[in-house]
């Protein structure tokens, strides 16, 4: 039972795969508060999740709950996420539109600023509603809502509803086309509006050159306008760079000013929203902020240094138009950090990285401040900044996390607060300790930007000692509270062949360390486990003493003194304790031609078993089709014939016990040329009993396939249906109905299962490297004959 499962969870055993890094060594000791551990996950239930904020402060969350959120997608739809450290990651609330419909086609714009959330639970998150462009808002306690349509100039809306867009304004960059690559990443900025409305700030962008000169504000009910004071000397260009907020009276863009006049090429100032007027009649608008705090002219910003005059400060990627995709504003209720670049690049150097800078700005009264520190990476033989940067900022898709000293534990805060920058090369991130940066390591880097932990899928973190670093491929848990110490031990094999069953010694506690176990796999692997030796290798003998090397694909040990192990091309090998050897089994049909992917003995009667597969010969779809691969063991192994009509033809991809009864899942294949597969599950409830399909599993699953079966002496069973969306499906004890799983599986592709009870309760362990039809044969001509299908891949 579930051979293929167990097989694949003992070779990550064996070949010492652990969750993170020094799993072994800290199973006994927590890692110090100072370094976060990095820990891979894929319990993610979503594919591609972008990580979008943490939530401490929910209200109603628990103390520490360390809540984080992530869009992904489950098949066609886009869902929400969530992770709470006592529950580990779950499907989070349905996304709603207009009027409280489920939001089924919505699509999150590409890139990790495309939503947020606030520490409190407030967020807002930008994409598409089909064609349409569409913003999401959301409230702690609820799912997120999208808001009405931002009336166009020339488009039909409202009675009395003035357009706020003009036609050469959209929403975000490629709005309607959120899934090509981010060129510019949107300006959006969740707010807590007054009563607890959940609001929005967002600037509507201009492709080409132009003036970005209006924000646009969501107050829960309708949109209005908000203007940007531009300066005189900036009027022919103006762009917004970046937008945050930490509450209405706390929000501030950062924009490029125009070169053409009196500012230096790439200079940037900062912007605040300040409300004028009182009651009904007041307004929001946006002036730029000075150090003496007076005057309509901005100020652009520049870099202080050690002993020296301060220079230019600038954004990588500005221009007409822009194209930044990095966060270049991160908020917090103290202060405001800014990325970019010093301006005093040596002549002939064009490097940016060469000049990468940080900068935290300190508010002084309603439209002042001054820079209060900066730290970079100076150009070579120029003046240095008051602070270093380990590494050069990222310039690719990146996410900037901030707190206040308020906000952190006391071991974290330094004059500035804290604060992660995510998203450079190999995962690393950049944490501030004190007044210095530090880099902190991660897992799972690839090559790309999207398989780098903490870029384009972004990063959410609750504190700076945890949080998750988006990846396409497993998300990277940095933590100092929830490290999990890995479950797994290496143990030293004499092979390095890839093992893909294990069976444990019958009548002795599976897994123990006093008990054996066998486990085989490909290219003649096999080894058993002996008690204070370690795992041996054993050799399967052909005749004449030859050493064979079929690749098997599972094993059952259902006596004492015999046990089986089948494979590919009909290999079919018995171990007899008599001798200590294995040798083919005597008992293999005559001529048999098939893959055999799975055994399993009656638990109660181990003379009684079968061994599935898949022929090794293709039949024409047009044919009734002979049976599938289905031997049952007797003095011989025979072809079971008393098979229903529907599955007569197919490939059995597992095979296991519930108790007395035999269950076993299929797929049909009409012919190596047609792809349309069917699958489901069969029963034969006692050994007389015929094989019958299982409708209530059938009915369970839909339209799924199942790849793999296993089940329990007391009658609980287990169903994995396979493909990147699978499901685990479960039942408690023989008759009673198949149920899915509470958590749908993660993303990836899904092919084996084993089962255990805890404390009385299922427990399903399931693998990667699912079973796939990868033939490319095609039809044969009419008097040749039929296709060899090769073996499913490892």
């Amino acid at each position: 039972m579930g051979a293929l499962a167990a097989a694949l969870a003992l070779a990550w055993a064996l070949t010492g795969v652990r969750v993170g890094p020094g799993a072994a060594q800290r199973a006994a000791a927590q890692p110090s508060v100072e370094t976060p551990t990095p820990q891979v996950d894929a319990s993610v239930p979503a594919n591609e999740v972008t990580m979008i904020g943490a939530t401490p402060r929910e209200a109603g969350a628990a103390a520490e709950a360390d809540e984080t959120w992530g869009v992904g997608k489950r098949g066609a739809t886009t869902m929400l996420v969530r992770y709470r450290a006592a529950t580990g990651w779950t499907p989070g609330p349905e996304l709603r539109g207009v009027g409280g419909e489920a939001l089924a086609d919505f699509t999150l714009y590409a890139s990790p600023l495309a939503a947020q959330m606030t520490p409190t639970g407030f967020g807002v998150m930008v994409g598409s509603a089909g064609t349409q462009p569409a913003v999401l808002v959301r409230a702690p306690g609820q799912s997120f809502v999208a808001t009405a349509s931002v009336p166009i100039e020339g488009e039909a809306s409202k009675a009395g509803e003035a357009p706020l867009l003009r036609k050469d304004e959209a929403l975000f960059d490629q709005q309607l086309e959120p899934d090509n690559l981010a060129e510019r990443a949107p300006l959006i900025a969740a707010l807590e509006e007054a009563g607890g409305v959940a609001g929005a700030l967002i600037v509507p962008v201009v492709e080409g050159a132009g003036v970005e000169g209006q924000v646009l504000h969501w107050d829960g009910h309708s949109w209005a306008s908000e203007p940007i004071t531009i300066p005189k000397a900036s009027l022919a260009g103006f762009r917004v760079l970046g937008i945050g907020a930490t509450s209405p009276t706390n929000a501030w863009l950062l924009a490029q000013l125009s070169g053409k006049a009196s500012y230096p090429a790439g200079a940037v100032a900062l912007f605040r929203r300040v409300r004028e007027g009182e009651g009904a009649g007041a307004k929001w608008s946006w002036k730029p902020v000075t150090a003496a705090g007076k005057g309509e002219e901005a100020e652009p910003l520049t870099v202080p240094l050690q002993g020296a005059p301060a220079v230019p400060f600038r954004v990588a990627g500005a221009g007409e138009p822009p194209r930044v995709v990095t966060q270049v504003l991160t908020m917090t209720s103290e202060g405001l950090w800014i990325d970019g670049e010093r301006g005093d690049l040596p002549s002939g150097v064009s490097n940016e990285s060469e000049a990468s800078t940080t900068l935290f700005f300190k508010p002084e009264g309603a439209l002042g401040g001054r820079v209060q520190r900066s730290w970079c990476q100076p150009p070579s033989g120029a003046p240095a900044c008051e602070g270093a940067l380990p590494e050069a900022l990222p310039t690719e898709p990146s996410r900037s996390i901030a707190w206040s000293g308020a906000e952190v534990e006391p071991a974290h805060p330094g004059p500035f607060g804290a604060r992660v920058i995510t998203g450079l090369p190999d995962g690393v991130s950049l944490r501030l300790q004190g007044e210095t940066f530090e880099r902190v390591l991660a897992l799972g880097a690839g090559k790309g930007v999207q398989a780098t932990p903490g870029a384009e899928l972004g990063a959410a973190f609750s504190n700076p000692g945890e949080g998750w670093l988006g990846a396409s491929s497993l998300p990277v848990h940095l933590t100092v509270r929830h490290y999990e110490p890995s479950h797994v031990t290496p143990w030293p094999v004499p092979f390095r062949h890839p093992l893909l069953a294990i069976a444990p010694q019958p009548g002795a506690t599976p897994g123990a360390l006093t008990s054996e176990a066998l486990a085989v796999g490909d290219f003649g692997a096999v080894a058993r486990f002996k008690p204070g030796e370690g795992w041996l290798p054993e050799s399967l003998f052909g005749p004449g003493q030859r050493v064979e090397t079929p690749s098997l694909r599972a094993v059952a040990w259902p006596t004492p003194s015999r046990a089986f192990a089948v494979g590919d091309e009909g290999a079919m090998w018995l171990w007899r304790a008599e001798t200590g050897l294995w040798e083919r089994d005597p008992a293999t049909p005559l001529n048999f031609r098939g893959d055999l992917l799975g055994i399993a003995f009656d638990p109660g009667n181990p003379a009684y078993g079968f061994a599935v597969g898949s022929p090794s010969i293709g039949k024409e779809a047009s044919g009734p089709g002979e049976p599938g691969v289905l031997l049952r063991y007797g003095k011989t192994w025979t072809q079971e014939t008393d098979l229903p009509e529907q599955v007569r033809g197919a490939s059995f991809t597992s095979i296991a016990f519930a108790g007395s009864e035999a269950i076993a899942t299929y797929l049909t294949r009409p012919s190596a040329f047609v792809n349309n597969q069917v699958g489901g599950v069969l029963v034969k409830t006692e050994e007389k009993s015929p094989w019958e399909v299982d409708q209530q599993a059938a009915a369970a699953i839909g339209g799924e396939i199942p790849t793999a079966v296993a089940g329990l002496p007391d009658g609980g069973a287990a169903l994995l249906t396979g493909g990147a969306e699978g499901r685990v499906y479960e039942r408690e004890t023989a008759g009673s109905p198949w149920q899915p799983t509470a958590v749908p599986l993660p993303s990836g592709t899904w092919g084996s299962l084993a089962l255990f009870r805890e404390g009385g309760a299922l427990r399903a362990l399931v693998t990667g490297g699912g079973v796939e039809d990868e033939s490319e044969a095609l039809k044969p001509p009419s008097g040749f004959p039929p296709n060899y299908l090769p073996p499913l891949p490892v």
